[in-house]
């Protein structure tokens, strides 16, 4: 898993700055996922 690799002929900056655009909404995703998931196990559902 060679991250170059799997870049490809995209500018590796420009595919930075994607992969941590994607992370960051990836993650605020998960925030969003887990609080809804603490929510749902406090009404014993």
């Amino acid at each position: 898993m060679d991250p170059r690799r799997r870049a490809g002929p995209l500018p590796l900056a420009t595919h930075r700055r994607r992969a941590c655009r994607s992370m960051h909404l990836a993650r605020r995703q998960a925030a969003r996922f887990d609080r809804a998931v603490r929510i749902g196990m406090s009404f014993g559902r």
